[in-house]
């Protein structure tokens, strides 16, 4: 890996140098720290430290342990994937400047608003929750989340990244006032872990959710049933349809063979309806 990073990011530099000499606009560079030690990539990063970097790229936090002073000034792109407000307070402290952050996506699709700050509040004892499940509340989002309205995520989309734009605010002002190590073991103090979980249903996968490989499962319930499997359904209504008309049939019948002659009819109705036959009386 090591290697191969090294060869490319020679093969970069010379491209990046003709093209210099060629007058044509260069291009910010982002290189990434190995997720392995030190010792293996030491020839890459001596590399990193000759080259005219913008910035470092981290596959796992712990690389920034790994990298050189020379290096030390530039900014650092974490796509580790934080989980929560408490991971990103976490890279934060090891020197990571930017995160790529999926949770936002997964709690507004859970049905979960944030409700997280930075710098805390102060509380007592009791633990404060990092959002609220809708799915359980009385708010008009719930309606929105039950008749699947799409609006529903894009309101909670909308809310959820103001509070981390928000919570990111609170951040650079306790760092910019020295207050950033003390903040962040309030917010581990007061707030809980993990966020709650979702008790509804998530809206339909689509786009770059639903790619999940070379084999992929289907992640949506089927909206509609197949054409095959409608027909057999709706044949064995008709089926069942006839066997009650059937046997309302036969009832009617039986009763109708039970039933006593009625007094009012006379005998030419009577053999009409073929219950009785007449006899004339030849005398």
């Amino acid at each position: 890996m090591a290697e191969r990073s090294t060869a490319w990011l020679r093969g970069l530099r010379a491209g990046l140098k003709a093209s210099a000499l060629e007058g044509n606009l260069s291009s910010a560079i982002w290189a990434p720290v190995l997720p392995v030690d030190a010792l293996i990539q030491a020839t890459y990063l001596e590399e990193l430290e000759e080259s005219d970097l913008d910035g470092l790229v981290m596959y796992d936090e712990s690389s920034v342990l790994a990298v050189p002073n020379g290096l030390q000034s530039l900014l650092r792109t974490s796509l580790a994937q934080p989980k929560s407000p408490h991971d990103i307070l976490k890279s934060i402290s090891l020197g990571i400047d930017l995160h790529a952050l999926s949770f936002i996506t997964t709690a507004s699709d859970a049905g979960i608003a944030f409700v997280f700050e930075f710098p805390p509040p102060i509380l007592g004892q009791k633990r404060l929750p990092l959002g609220y499940d809708l799915w359980s509340s009385s708010a008009y989002v719930r309606h929105l989340l039950s008749t699947k309205e799409m609006l529903a995520w894009m309101l909670l989309q909308i809310h959820n990244h103001h509070v981390v734009d928000k919570f990111f605010d609170g951040v650079r002002e306790s760092i910019a006032h020295g207050i950033f190590e003390s903040a962040v073991e309030d917010f581990l103090r007061n707030y809980e872990s993990d966020f709650p979980e979702s008790t509804g249903e998530r809206p339909r996968t689509r786009g770059y959710q639903a790619s999940q490989g070379a084999d992929p499962k289907k992640l949506n319930k089927a909206p509609h049933r197949k054409l095959e499997s409608t027909a057999r359904l709706d044949r064995a209504s008709v089926n069942d349809e006839n066997r009650m008309l059937d046997d309302q049939k036969n009832r009617a019948v039986e009763t109708r063979e039970d039933a006593p002659l009625s007094s009012s009819i006379d005998a030419m109705s009577l053999e009409d309806l073929g219950f009785a036959r007449l006899y004339e009386n030849d005398e």
